[in-house]
């Protein structure tokens, strides 16, 4: 009998690892899991301790109140962007884009050649991406940041063979450019008016942050773990805690070059109790979506009461908005008919969603069934709404009235679409 092989435990690692059962590296600042996942490491706060000050290169008692308020989640609910504190910009040098500038210029041709044009189909959103954002990014490191890590997280999705350098990759530009952006988005709230860049971060982020390498339960072929996205529930919080920072800026988008990305505002428009349920069969959603949501609503009618059965019902309502942009676009819908429902949802939906209770899955089901139709036109969305079902399923396990709830969703996740 072959002897077991040897396990090494991390007996040191951050306290974030340990919660979600992970192994960790022990990495400092910050290890690579919660690096990547956007969270605040305990061993990135164990070494800031004794070398910085209080004042230095962190948020005070009051910015994490504030910014934990943004995000409509109390300060130990999730992981909100805005809060976090990743690899302490005080405390590492990390060689700046200049002193890599060979890797920059393949990430920055690989994203105007080949990640823009993927980022959306309408002509003037891929116009935005491909040539407003660099040149924004020209005066704004983290941005510029931020575009080499949509490119990396895109050449690793593409080039499997290569995967593992690009993921590592896109988790230093990832890391590097979140530190930038929280530093923005505090100035920000303070008054500044230089709003651009933070705009275009966020956009990028929101959608990269639901990417996942190819690969069997996130790992390389060598057994080594890839670089993970954010929990596939971190979404709901990080989109909020960030567009309660920038919605005072909404206003002004319409009227500068970046107007195409506030495509989120159409969905305040629409009425969906006059849309022709026939133009479903046109696109790439469930001909009979608008029945199973029916469905779900009467369910949320019947089992809730009070406060929750308003919150539930209107989500409902956010579902049939998006499942009416998305119809209606035929077979090239964009990503901001969907990815609204995250910030518009109430506050209390959002913390039963984090907290993973039976009603908010079965929201959650429905969710993961538009992201699975967005899955064959966006690379960012593989495999995300599969992740979210392994979620439902794991929540749902003792409550067998919500596992037949979401019977219609399973079955659209995993069957109706190719892999």
């Amino acid at each position: 009998m072959a002897p077991r092989r040897t396990h090494t435990k991390s007996r040191k690692g951050c306290q974030e690892c340990k919660r979600r059962k992970v192994k960790c590296d022990e990495g400092t600042p910050a290890c690579f899991n919660c690096a990547r996942r956007g969270m605040i490491c305990s061993l990135s706060t164990a070494a800031s301790a004794p070398a910085t000050s209080p004042d230095s290169c962190s948020l005070s008692d009051s910015d994490r109140r504030r910014t934990s308020g943004a995000a409509g989640l109390p300060g130990t609910a999730g992981p909100g962007l805005l809060s976090v504190e990743l690899a302490h910009p005080c405390l590492t040098t990390r060689p700046s884009i200049a002193e890599t500038w060979g890797q920059g210029l393949e990430l920055m041709h690989h994203y105007c050649t080949v990640t823009a044009p993927s980022m959306a189909y309408r002509l003037d959103m891929q116009h935005v991406w491909r040539t407003v954002l660099p040149g924004l990014a020209y005066a704004s490191p983290f941005l510029m940041h931020g575009i080499l890590a949509a490119a990396a997280m895109h050449k690793a999705h593409l080039l499997l063979a290569r995967r593992r350098a690009y993921a590592d990759l896109a988790v230093y530009h990832q890391t590097a450019g979140l530190e930038g952006f929280r530093a923005a988005l505090t100035k920000l709230d303070a008054g500044a008016t230089d709003w651009e860049p933070s705009f275009c971060f966020a956009a990028i982020m929101v959608l990269t942050m639901c990417w996942q390498p190819a690969g069997s339960h996130g790992e390389a072929g060598d057994g080594q773990p890839v670089a993970l996205t954010p929990g596939a529930l971190d979404l709901f919080v990080f989109i909020r805690g960030v567009w309660a920072v920038m919605e005072p800026s909404e206003a002004q988008i319409l009227d500068t070059p970046l107007a195409p990305l506030a495509g989120h505002g159409l969905s305040h428009r629409l009425d969906p109790s006059s849309f022709n349920k026939s133009t479903l069969r046109f696109s790439i959603l469930p001909e009979d979506m608008f029945d199973a949501l029916d469905d779900t609503s009467t369910f949320y009618e019947t089992t809730l009461d009070g406060p929750s059965r308003h919150d539930y019902v209107n989500a409902v309502h956010l579902l049939r908005r998006a499942v009416w942009l998305v119809a209606g676009a035929g077979a090239q819908p964009e990503s901001h008919m969907v990815m609204f429902i995250p910030y518009k949802v109430e506050d209390g939906l959002r913390l039963d969603i984090v907290a993973c209770r039976p009603h908010a899955m079965v929201f959650l089901a429905h969710f993961a069934v538009l992201l699975r139709a967005l899955e064959t036109r966006f690379w960012y969305f593989g495999g995300l709404a599969k992740r979210m079902f392994a979620v439902v399923d794991e929540s749902l396990a003792r409550f067998p009235v919500h596992l037949h709830a979401v019977l219609w969703q399973r079955r659209h996740v995993f069957e109706s679409y190719e892999s």
